[in-house]
C-alpha cells in the first residue's frame, strides 16, 4: 500500500493545519512552493480558504520574481500571476 498523498490531499492537510492555527499563511505558501507542480496547481488552489487566496494574491502583488533566489519560487509566482490575471476579484 502506498503512503504517498495526492496533491489535493497534501493541500487539504496543509490548509487544515492553517485553519487549526498550527501553521501560518507563510508556511502554506512555502508548502505550495515546495509541492505544487504545473499539473497539480489547480488542485492546490481549490483547497485554499478565502483568507489564503487573499494572502497569495497579495504575495504575488508585493513580491516580484527578482527577490526570490530559487527558480521554483519564480515558477510558482508565474503560475499565480497567470491565475490571478484570469480570475480577477
Amino acid at each position: 500500500m502506498s503512503t504517498e498523498m495526492t496533491s489535493s490531499e497534501r493541500a487539504r492537510r496543509v490548509v487544515d493545519h492553517y485553519k487549526r492555527g498550527t501553521i501560518c499563511a507563510a508556511e502554506v505558501w512555502n508548502q505550495f512552493v515546495d509541492h505544487a507542480t504545473a499539473e497539480t496547481f489547480g488542485e492546490f488552489m481549490a483547497q485554499l480558504t478565502p483568507e489564503l487566496q487573499i494572502y497569495f494574491r497579495q504575495h504575488v502583488l508585493v513580491h516580484r520574481p527578482a527577490v526570490w533566489s530559487m527558480d521554483i519560487e519564480r515558477q510558482a509566482w508565474g503560475w499565480l500571476s497567470d491565475y490571478y490575471e484570469t480570475h480577477a476579484a
